[in-house]
Protein backbone atom coordinates (compact mmCIF):
# COMPACT_ATOMS: atom_id res chain seq x y z
CA UNK A 1 0.00 0.00 0.00
CA UNK A 2 2.82 2.14 0.69
CA UNK A 3 4.18 1.97 -2.67
CA UNK A 4 0.65 2.71 -4.31
CA UNK A 5 1.00 5.87 -2.06
CA UNK A 6 4.18 6.59 -3.14
CA UNK A 7 2.90 6.35 -6.98
CA UNK A 8 -0.24 8.32 -5.88
CA UNK A 9 1.58 11.20 -4.45
CA UNK A 10 4.09 11.46 -7.50
CA UNK A 11 1.38 11.18 -9.89
CA UNK A 12 -0.09 14.38 -8.18
CA UNK A 13 3.36 16.67 -8.25
CA UNK A 14 3.53 15.81 -12.23
CA UNK A 15 -0.51 17.18 -12.45
CA UNK A 16 1.19 20.17 -10.36
CA UNK A 17 3.98 20.76 -12.61
CA UNK A 18 1.64 20.48 -15.80
CA UNK A 19 -0.64 23.00 -14.32
CA UNK A 20 1.77 24.97 -13.10
CA UNK A 21 3.13 24.97 -16.66
CA UNK A 22 -0.20 25.89 -18.01
CA UNK A 23 -0.03 29.22 -15.72
CA UNK A 24 3.21 29.94 -16.33
CA UNK A 25 2.43 29.74 -20.70
CA UNK A 26 -0.96 32.23 -19.84
CA UNK A 27 1.04 34.52 -17.43
CA UNK A 28 3.24 34.67 -20.44
CA UNK A 29 0.72 35.69 -23.14
CA UNK A 30 -1.06 38.08 -20.42
CA UNK A 31 3.25 39.68 -20.35
CA UNK A 32 3.45 39.81 -24.39
CA UNK A 33 -0.52 41.07 -25.47
CA UNK A 34 0.18 44.19 -22.89
CA UNK A 35 3.24 44.79 -23.67
CA UNK A 36 1.78 44.48 -27.70
CA UNK A 37 -0.43 46.95 -26.70
CA UNK A 38 1.89 49.46 -24.97
CA UNK A 39 4.26 49.33 -28.09
CA UNK A 40 0.72 50.02 -30.56
CA UNK A 41 0.16 53.01 -27.62
CA UNK A 42 3.48 54.38 -28.28
CA UNK A 43 3.14 54.28 -32.02
CA UNK A 44 -0.15 55.69 -32.25
CA UNK A 45 1.15 58.68 -30.19
CA UNK A 46 4.24 58.96 -31.47
CA UNK A 47 2.27 59.72 -35.32
CA UNK A 48 0.19 62.07 -33.44
CA UNK A 49 3.22 63.79 -32.08
CA UNK A 50 4.25 63.87 -35.46
CA UNK A 51 1.60 65.80 -37.03
CA UNK A 52 1.40 68.11 -34.76
CA UNK A 53 5.43 68.52 -34.98
CA UNK A 54 4.15 69.23 -39.00
CA UNK A 55 1.53 71.56 -38.00
CA UNK A 56 3.35 73.53 -35.68
CA UNK A 57 6.83 73.95 -38.13
CA UNK A 58 3.88 75.45 -40.81
CA UNK A 59 2.54 77.68 -38.14
CA UNK A 60 5.89 78.98 -37.17
CA UNK A 61 6.74 79.35 -40.71
CA UNK A 62 3.56 81.49 -41.34
CA UNK A 63 4.02 83.18 -38.20
CA UNK A 64 7.67 84.25 -39.13
CA UNK A 65 6.47 85.42 -42.49
CA UNK A 66 3.42 87.49 -41.01
CA UNK A 67 6.32 89.00 -38.57
CA UNK A 68 8.55 89.54 -41.08
CA UNK A 69 5.84 91.76 -43.02
CA UNK A 70 5.18 93.57 -39.99
CA UNK A 71 1.11 92.05 -39.38
CA UNK A 72 2.41 89.83 -36.72
CA UNK A 73 4.47 89.79 -33.44
CA UNK A 74 8.10 87.33 -33.67
CA UNK A 75 7.64 86.83 -30.04
CA UNK A 76 4.57 84.53 -30.93
CA UNK A 77 6.41 82.78 -33.85
CA UNK A 78 9.21 81.87 -31.59
CA UNK A 79 6.82 80.56 -29.37
CA UNK A 80 5.15 78.48 -31.76
CA UNK A 81 8.59 76.93 -33.13
CA UNK A 82 9.55 76.59 -29.22
CA UNK A 83 6.21 74.58 -29.30
CA UNK A 84 7.24 72.32 -32.14
CA UNK A 85 10.74 71.90 -30.73
CA UNK A 86 9.28 70.11 -27.47
CA UNK A 87 6.58 68.23 -29.97
CA UNK A 88 10.11 66.93 -31.71
CA UNK A 89 12.06 65.97 -28.17
CA UNK A 90 8.72 64.37 -26.92
CA UNK A 91 8.58 61.84 -30.03
CA UNK A 92 12.07 61.16 -29.29
CA UNK A 93 11.39 59.94 -25.66
CA UNK A 94 8.77 57.53 -26.98
CA UNK A 95 10.52 56.56 -29.89
CA UNK A 96 13.11 55.34 -26.64
CA UNK A 97 10.26 53.88 -25.04
CA UNK A 98 9.29 52.40 -28.29
CA UNK A 99 12.66 50.62 -28.00
CA UNK A 100 12.56 49.54 -24.51
CA UNK A 101 9.60 47.52 -24.88
CA UNK A 102 10.99 45.66 -27.71
CA UNK A 103 14.05 45.13 -25.79
CA UNK A 104 11.41 43.25 -23.28
CA UNK A 105 9.60 41.64 -25.71
CA UNK A 106 11.57 39.13 -27.50
CA UNK A 107 13.50 37.27 -24.64
CA UNK A 108 9.79 36.55 -24.11
CA UNK A 109 9.02 35.68 -27.87
CA UNK A 110 12.40 33.98 -27.93
CA UNK A 111 13.91 35.92 -29.92
CA UNK A 112 17.90 37.36 -30.12
CA UNK A 113 18.60 40.88 -29.31
CA UNK A 114 19.99 41.36 -33.47
CA UNK A 115 16.38 40.22 -34.63
CA UNK A 116 14.00 42.90 -35.60
CA UNK A 117 10.74 43.27 -34.46
CA UNK A 118 7.55 44.74 -35.52
CA UNK A 119 3.81 44.99 -34.61
CA UNK A 120 1.31 45.91 -36.97
CA UNK A 121 -2.15 46.94 -36.50
CA UNK A 122 -3.82 50.11 -34.43
CA UNK A 123 -5.78 49.73 -30.95
CA UNK A 124 -9.68 49.29 -31.62
CA UNK A 125 -11.76 52.39 -29.79
CA UNK A 126 -12.14 51.63 -25.70
CA UNK A 127 -15.34 49.51 -24.98
CA UNK A 128 -17.63 49.43 -21.63
CA UNK A 129 -16.47 46.82 -19.82
CA UNK A 130 -19.53 43.97 -18.77
CA UNK A 131 -20.27 44.23 -15.20
CA UNK A 132 -18.13 41.70 -12.44
CA UNK A 133 -19.08 38.49 -13.54
CA UNK A 134 -17.99 35.06 -10.98
CA UNK A 135 -14.60 34.35 -12.28
CA UNK A 136 -14.18 30.94 -13.94
CA UNK A 137 -11.85 28.96 -11.72
CA UNK A 138 -11.70 25.77 -13.14
CA UNK A 139 -10.84 27.33 -17.00
CA UNK A 140 -7.66 28.86 -14.81
CA UNK A 141 -4.31 27.17 -14.64
CA UNK A 142 -3.18 28.42 -11.02
CA UNK A 143 -6.52 27.25 -9.21
CA UNK A 144 -6.20 23.61 -10.88
CA UNK A 145 -2.12 23.51 -9.89
CA UNK A 146 -3.61 24.77 -6.36
CA UNK A 147 -6.34 21.90 -6.54
CA UNK A 148 -3.14 19.28 -7.35
CA UNK A 149 -1.18 20.51 -4.80
CA UNK A 150 -4.16 19.91 -2.03
CA UNK A 151 -4.07 16.66 -3.73
CA UNK A 152 -0.97 15.83 -3.65
CA UNK A 153 -0.73 16.70 0.46
CA UNK A 154 -3.29 14.99 1.30
CA UNK A 155 -1.88 11.70 -0.40
CA UNK A 156 1.34 12.60 1.31
CA UNK A 157 -0.65 12.21 4.23
CA UNK A 158 -1.92 9.07 3.97
CA UNK A 159 1.69 8.06 2.43
CA UNK A 160 2.86 8.85 5.96
CA UNK A 161 0.57 7.18 8.12
CA UNK A 162 0.92 4.26 6.30
CA UNK A 163 4.73 4.80 6.78
CA UNK A 164 4.41 3.96 10.43
CA UNK A 165 4.54 0.21 9.80
CA UNK A 166 7.90 -1.79 8.25
CA UNK A 167 7.64 -3.97 5.67
CA UNK A 168 7.34 -7.51 6.12
CA UNK A 169 9.13 -9.36 2.97
CA UNK A 170 8.32 -13.10 2.05
CA UNK A 171 10.47 -14.84 -0.47
CA UNK A 172 10.65 -18.08 -2.37
CA UNK A 173 13.87 -19.47 -3.86
CA UNK A 174 14.04 -22.77 -5.91
CA UNK A 175 17.97 -24.22 -6.32
CA UNK A 176 19.07 -27.22 -8.63
CA UNK A 177 22.33 -29.04 -8.19
CA UNK A 178 24.15 -31.33 -10.40
CA UNK A 179 27.54 -32.93 -8.93
CA UNK A 180 29.14 -35.84 -10.05
CA UNK A 181 29.22 -38.90 -7.02
CA UNK A 182 31.89 -41.95 -7.46
CA UNK A 183 30.22 -44.91 -7.68
CA UNK A 184 26.73 -43.50 -8.07
CA UNK A 185 26.90 -41.31 -11.08
CA UNK A 186 25.11 -38.17 -12.03
CA UNK A 187 23.41 -36.59 -9.01
CA UNK A 188 20.30 -34.46 -9.06
CA UNK A 189 19.22 -32.00 -6.27
CA UNK A 190 16.26 -29.60 -5.84
CA UNK A 191 15.83 -27.08 -3.55
CA UNK A 192 12.85 -25.32 -2.73
CA UNK A 193 13.09 -22.58 0.16
CA UNK A 194 10.94 -19.89 1.86
CA UNK A 195 11.74 -17.04 3.61
CA UNK A 196 10.08 -14.89 5.94
CA UNK A 197 11.40 -11.46 7.26
CA UNK A 198 9.68 -9.74 10.26
CA UNK A 199 11.60 -6.52 11.02
CA UNK A 200 11.51 -5.57 14.75
CA UNK A 201 10.04 -3.23 16.30
CA UNK A 202 7.27 -3.65 13.40
CA UNK A 203 5.78 -0.12 13.58
CA UNK A 204 7.85 3.19 14.15
CA UNK A 205 6.52 6.56 15.80
CA UNK A 206 6.30 8.44 12.52
CA UNK A 207 3.95 10.99 14.46
CA UNK A 208 5.95 14.20 13.49
CA UNK A 209 6.63 13.50 9.72
CA UNK A 210 2.37 12.56 9.85
CA UNK A 211 2.13 16.22 11.42
CA UNK A 212 4.13 17.72 9.21
CA UNK A 213 2.49 16.45 6.00
CA UNK A 214 -1.04 17.48 7.75
CA UNK A 215 0.42 21.00 8.34
CA UNK A 216 2.00 21.23 4.74
CA UNK A 217 -1.83 20.35 3.72
CA UNK A 218 -3.68 22.59 5.90
CA UNK A 219 -1.32 25.18 4.72
CA UNK A 220 -2.14 24.51 1.20
CA UNK A 221 -6.11 24.39 1.36
CA UNK A 222 -5.95 27.84 2.97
Amino acid sequence: RRLWLEKKVTAGELAVAEWEVREAERLLEVQVRTLAVKWLDLQARRGLHRRRAEHGKELAAAASRAAAAGEGSPLAAAEIELEATEIEMRMLQLAAEEAAVAGALRPLLGLEPAVSLSIDGVLSDPTNVAGSAEPHLDARAGFQAAQARIAAAKENVELQRASKWEDLSVGLGYEREHSEDAGYGLRRENFIGLKLSIPLPLGKNNLSHIREAEAVARRREA
